[in-house]
């Protein structure tokens, strides 16, 4: 099958075996293999059963079952209320259609209920009742009419209220913050630097002492020379030099005594200038801490003052809208005494026209038995399928021997054709492979070149042209992947050129 346009060009001559459709270009093609020849030719099928006649014979036992479950249903009934009774009236006519078959003479049936006698003495007072409301209904007629006639004054009756919140209790109102302050930024350029220890001052201070006591250190140095000359030690004796070490020991330890204190004046110092900058900060702190208080002070008393107005607006719409349910329900209080009077004579007319109802019978619903109709037509058939299934055992036999004889054959044709024993190539060597257009898809088996060989049944177009029996070939869409030539387009759907698929 090959495409031009969106036309069908060659469409292949079709060979029917074993309920499966072999185009015979298939068969030629795989007459080519070493086993040669075409598939025996079947044995002749079995004679198809009439469907006129069988439908016609399975028709009238479906009338016959439906004719005597219809009867057994019709049960006739008696309660303590009244009675029902079934009675045949007739058939209905028969007819020909334009096959000649024949139908209607249908029974039919009418249904006749019967009161008591205690229910029907209640449906004659019952009636007779009515009538003699009716008539005194119909003198009432008239001024119903003429009351009906007349429009509704709602003169008497004050308007519809109306509220204005806005205009009653004023605007809602808003808490103003503007005028509160802002704590604002903290001044500390007052404070001046941060203080650091100062060791110029404590050098200063420790050679200040040592300047003082340098005139004195002097004094001492030439009185303990004077002492040693006198007791006559010499310069540069043992003892001299002993006496001098002792004398300078004093010296330093009298300077690391003014170094210590030095130290101490410096580190006061410094002390008392962070102490004073401490207490600037927190006199800083403490305006900060001040003007936040003032300012939550004042947000705290104008929240207060909101909530006070909210609360007494909140009052006065209450009020405005308790006086508007009250003005409203005064009005429909007049409004629904107006219609009452208004519509009281039609009740009363309403009510003359109401009387006993009679107890109807409660019947029960007989039993439904299913008379199911004998199944000609399934009957007719099976014995036609088993003749075919016969038929079709005998071809199947004859098959497997000739696929035995192109087994011989080359691998590829070979191996399909035995495929095709099982209806692989019932398309011809182009045909309809979309997956859109099968149904009961199964994977049964496998090409020398990878493709999946499946089998399944044909809808749509290709179901038209092929048939509507078990099929068995590959899949457009794996075809495409591993030989894209081989698929083409048919009317939006794909096809597979087969001689491609088998080379």
């Amino acid at each position: 099958m090959y495409i031009l346009g969106n036309e069908l060009t060659e469409v292949f001559d079709p060979y029917e075996q074993d309920g499966v459709v072999w185009p015979t270009n298939i068969l030629r093609a795989c007459d080519q293999g070493k086993g040669g020849g075409s598939p025996p030719a079947p044995p002749p099928a079995p004679a198809a059963p009439d469907p006129v006649a069988t439908a016609v014979a399975q028709g009238a036992q479906n009338r016959a079952a439906a004719i005597s479950q219809a009867e057994i249903a019709m049960v006739n009934q008696q309660t303590p209320y009244g009675a029902l009774a079934w009675e045949q009236r007739g058939t209905s006519p028969i007819q020909t259609d334009a096959e000649g078959v024949t139908y209607g003479g249908t029974p039919q049936y009418t249904a006749t209920q019967t009161l008591s006698p205690e229910q029907q003495l209640i449906l004659d007072l019952g009636n007779q009742a009515q009538i003699g409301f009716g008539e005194t209904a119909n003198t009432q007629l008239q001024n119903v009419t003429d009351r009906l006639e007349q429009p509704i004054d709602f003169s008497g009756i004050a308007a519809a209220p109306t509220i204005d919140i806005n205009s009653f209790v004023g605007n809602a109102p808003t808490a103003d913050f503007s005028g509160i302050a802002q704590p604002g930024q903290l001044d500390y350029s007052s404070l001046g630097t941060r203080p650091e220890f100062n060791q110029q001052f404590m050098d200063d201070v420790s050679q200040g002492i040592r300047n003082r006591a340098q005139p004195w250190q002097d004094r001492q140095l030439g009185q303990l020379e004077n002492r040693l000359t006198n007791q006559g030690i010499n310069i540069g004796t043992e003892a001299w030099n002993k006496e001098m070490d002792r004398n300078q020991v004093g010296i330093n330890d009298f300077n690391l005594a003014a170094d210590q204190n030095a130290l101490q004046q410096a580190s006061q110092f410094f002390a008392n200038e962070q102490a004073s900058r401490n207490q600037g900060l927190n006199e800083l702190g403490q305006l900060r801490t001040s003007r936040v208080s003032d300012r939550d002070r004042a947000i705290a008393e104008a929240s207060q003052l909101f909530g006070l107005e909210a609360n007494a607006r909140d009052r006065a719409v209450a009020e405005a809208s308790q006086l508007f349910s009250l003005q409203a329900g005064g009005r429909d209080r007049a409004i629904n005494e107006l219609m009452l009077q208004r519509n009281q004579p039609l009740n009363e007319l309403s009510a003359m026209m109401s009387g006993n109802q009679v107890v109807q019978p409660n019947f029960l619903t007989p039993p439904q038995p299913t008379i199911q109709a004998g199944d000609l037509q399934g009957a007719t058939y099976a014995n036609y399928q088993g003749a075919l299934g016969q038929q079709q055992m005998q071809n199947q036999n004859n098959l497997i021997g000739y696929q035995a004889n192109q087994a011989a054959g080359n691998a590829m044709t070979g191996g399909l054709f035995g495929l095709a024993g099982s209806g692989l190539m019932a398309y011809g060597m182009a045909a309809g492979s979309d997956r859109r257009l099968k149904k009961n898809i199964k994977k049964v088996g496998e090409l020398p070149n990878g493709l999946n060989t499946y089998s399944f049944n044909y809808t749509g177009m290709f179901k038209d042209i092929w048939g509507d029996g078990k099929m068995f070939g590959v899949m457009s869409d794996e075809v495409r992947k591993l030989i894209p030539s081989a698929v083409s387009m048919f009317k939006g759907y794909d096809i597979v050129n087969y001689s491609e698929v088998l080379t």
